[in-house]
């Protein structure tokens, strides 16, 4: 599904609501440092989900565009020990 799939399909659906309606989104995270750390061992996940994955951005972007107002974003994964590891192994990256 292309970022404008998305956005014409929020907006269809926005016709639905209420103004005080919410929608609940679940969104598999591309951008997961996991998967990052995949790519650097050149593993990806070759599925029918990778084609739908759309970043934090594109995701804003067609809610936004949709005229849907982004209340609130929450992960549902744990950073412990190995995420900081990969803080640390990355910060030149970011910071190059």
């Amino acid at each position: 599904m292309a970022i404008a799939h998305l956005t014409e399909i929020l907006k269809s659906h926005k016709t639905w609501l209420t103004n005080d309606a919410q929608v609940l989104a679940i969104v598999p995270n591309v951008q997961h440092w996991y998967r990052i750390i995949n790519l650097f061992k050149g593993e990806w996940e070759n599925s029918e989900f990778t084609r739908y994955w759309l970043s934090l951005s594109s995701l804003k972007s067609s809610f936004t565009t949709a005229g849907l107002q982004i209340y609130e974003i929450q992960t549902c994964s744990e950073k412990g020990k190995e995420f900081q590891k990969f803080i640390q192994l990355t910060e030149p990256l970011v910071n190059a």
